[in-house]
């Protein structure tokens, strides 16, 4: 009298094979496709950061622009020189018509603005902390998620600062 059973158990282990092999197929599938979408975001934000800088250390559109007839912000003399004019200019643009500001930018992201000294210390420039999405302080910044840091170097009374742009 012969028993089958080993023919059985070999059809249930090559099935449960089977099984463990394409789940983890889907795993690594699903885990390669989040990783492209969270890759994409952070380049979406470090190209904002990116346009942004770019905008800031240009003079702006016209030259010596006000608000009544900016096209483009800017905050610097040109030699990277430090406009204080303009940059109380586009603080107060900020705290006013924010979407505008975006829209001169070309961004779609949220920006906050802030500068360093040499000594890698937050200063304050004409009274401002910082500037950019109302309501962003230095405490709340950090809990918005995802965030590019782009800094660009620029003079302001005659000693190098970094402009520091958050983006998100």
């Amino acid at each position: 009298m012969l028993i089958k059973r080993a023919q059985i158990w070999s059809l249930d282990l090559f099935i449960a094979i089977s099984m463990m092999m394409i789940t983890v197929a889907i795993f690594f599938v699903l885990s390669i496709n989040m990783s492209e979408r969270s890759d994409s975001g952070i380049v979406t934000l470090l190209e904002d950061g990116k346009a942004i800088s770019n905008f800031a250390v240009g003079t702006g559109s016209p030259d010596g622009w006000t608000l009544q007839n900016m096209q483009a912000i800017g905050v610097t003399d040109g030699q990277r020189r430090l406009n204080t004019t303009k940059l109380a200019q586009w603080e107060q643009l900020a705290q006013d018509e924010y979407n505008l500001t975006k829209r001169l930018l070309s961004t779609d992201s949220d920006y906050y603005i802030r500068f360093m000294n040499r000594e890698n210390t937050f200063i304050t420039i004409e009274g401002s902390d910082g500037f950019g999405k109302p309501g962003t302080t230095n405490e709340t910044l950090y809990k918005e998620g995802s965030i590019a840091k782009i800094q660009r170097f620029m003079v302001y009374n005659k000693s190098i600062v970094s402009m520091v742009i958050y983006v998100w």
